[in-house]
């Protein structure tokens, strides 16, 4: 039986907030493999999937908490 079927065979009874830890650790696996850029494509897709799911008082309060995020956290590189 190839692999992917049974990683999907033993995701199906899995508690949504576990899935979201599977997601999680998948997404960070993909960053290692994957370009740079590729890896910022797929994290962008799951995090609108995310965002689909809140509410707009929940995307109001996101807002408000991230405000001015970059400013007070610049990015530094390596």
């Amino acid at each position: 039986m190839p692999l992917q079927n049974i990683l999907l065979a033993l995701l199906k009874d899995l508690p949504e907030n576990q899935l979201q830890q599977v997601l999680d650790f998948v997404l960070f696996l993909r960053e290692q493999h994957f370009s740079h850029q590729k890896a910022t494509e797929r994290y962008s897709f799951w995090l609108e999937k995310e965002l689909d799911k809140k509410t707009s008082h929940e995307i109001q309060h996101l807002e408000q908490e991230f405000e001015n995020y970059e400013t007070l956290y610049p990015h530094e590189s390596c």
